[in-house]
């Protein structure tokens, strides 16, 4: 399954793509619970997209 995470709302919000080392927030499409992932922003997205799999998600967002 494909999953699409989309840093839209961070670039808006930050003027710049989501990088580097923190504590990352991601927003599952249908659910209301925040995915939370402290590590680089590459290792958090790929923890979060493994998360969305399981949990039969398509979207995910970055939390701002």
């Amino acid at each position: 399954m494909t999953v699409e995470v989309s840093t839209r709302q961070y670039e808006f919000t930050h003027g710049h793509k989501p990088r580097g080392m923190g504590c990352w927030a991601f927003i599952f499409d249908s659910d209301s619970n925040l995915f939370w992932a402290s590590d680089t922003y590459g290792q958090a997205k790929r923890l979060a997209i493994a998360e969305a799999r399981k949990r039969g998600v398509r979207r995910v967002e970055v939390a701002t």
